[in-house]
């Protein structure tokens, strides 16, 4: 696309106009399946890919380009969804706040789209390809003149996000900011706030009393109208298995991977500011609480004890910052757990 000219003006304001009015043709007359299909197969997609342009200007145009989607392709659900990050109010309207000039309307549409995102049915792909790397930039492309008002808003909201991820996504999420986080530089504190913001905001039922509890909730509805009937029985079966399965998978894959590569990045000296990277504990212990109850003790004692390790540190700043964590970890576990 001529829209990814981050030098020309002209060029990228003039492809913008161009696929404007290609959507134009696409709602004229009659709806086709053939225009739909080359709307969503080809220039969707397109469009997605360059929200990820390093580019904030070119990022910018393609935004408009899918917010002028969003108005006017009504009749597809991929656009219709995203209706509600629309408003009458200029101020109100997501799309066009999100990269306004005034900062302060830009923390005011990642707000929004907080509330709308909790609030409404947005897909999980719609999410993850727009808004997360939309919010993932804002973070990225901090400086030391950014305000951080807003890159603190664009933290709480990319946690918030998350909450509206599957597993894949969720996991792909997390090992993307501890990457970045092991990556020195300015922005390496604003990584490791996003990664405590994201495990703060854990999600996934691990363990399988609470797997039982949700189906049990799905299925009283139908048991209290009577329509169950050994099909739908067998049909539960198999889904309270695939929920067990699921939950032990996810369960190995935070014991063997993510927390010991979590854990290791709170031990590691040197590489990182005590002050960045001990804080994230307090998320490696909400996830491990997730965990079933034969590995969940193990994982919390195993952070406290390297909170503990670090307590040895000559650097009283250091071991102020470790009481306060511990203190943290104590209050989100609660008085059974000191015992």
């Amino acid at each position: 696309f001529y829209i990814q000219d981050a030098e020309e003006l002209t060029i990228r304001s003039n492809a913008s106009t161009c696929l404007k009015l290609f959507i134009d043709f696409v709602i004229r007359g009659e709806t086709s399946e053939e225009k739909d299909n080359v709307l969503l197969n080809l220039l969707y997609p397109g469009l997605r890919n360059v929200l990820n342009n390093k580019s904030e200007l070119v990022r910018a145009e393609a935004l408009g380009v899918l917010a002028y989607a969003v108005s006017q392709c009504t009749h597809l659900e991929v656009f219709a969804e995203m209706q509600t990050l629309m408003a009458e109010d200029e101020e109100s309207n997501v799309f066009n706040n999100i990269y306004h000039l005034q900062i302060h309307r830009r923390a005011r549409a990642l707000r929004r789209l907080v509330e709308c995102c909790a609030g409404s049915a947005i897909r999980e792909a719609s999410i993850n390809g727009i808004f997360v790397p939309i919010v993932g930039h804002i973070i990225s492309g901090a400086t030391e003149k950014s305000d951080d008002n807003l890159i603190n808003e664009a933290v709480r909201t990319l946690g918030s996000l998350s909450t509206s991820l599957g597993w894949s996504r969720y996991q792909s999420l997390v090992l993307t900011y501890l990457r970045l986080a092991t990556v020195k530089g300015g922005n390496q504190k604003h990584f490791v706030r996003a990664i405590s913001a994201i495990l703060d905001n854990f999600h996934f039922a691990m363990d399988d009393d609470i797997a039982d509890e949700a189906y049990e909730e799905e299925q009283t509805p139908a048991l209290l109208d009577g329509d169950v009937d050994e099909r739908n029985d067998d049909e539960g079966t198999e889904q309270q298995e695939f929920r067990r399965k699921e939950a032990k998978r996810i369960a190995d894959y935070i014991t063997g991977r993510l927390l010991p590569a979590l854990i290791k990045f709170v031990e590691q000296k040197d590489e990182t500011e005590d002050s960045i990277r001990i804080p994230v504990a307090v998320g490696v212990v909400k996830v491990a609480r997730a965990l079933p109850e034969e590995t969940r003790n193990a994982e919390v004692t195993r952070t406290i004890t390297v909170l503990s390790q670090i307590l040895r540190s000559k650097d009283y700043n250091v071991r102020k910052l470790v009481k306060k964590t511990l203190s943290s970890i104590a209050i989100i576990l609660g008085p059974e757990w000191l015992g």
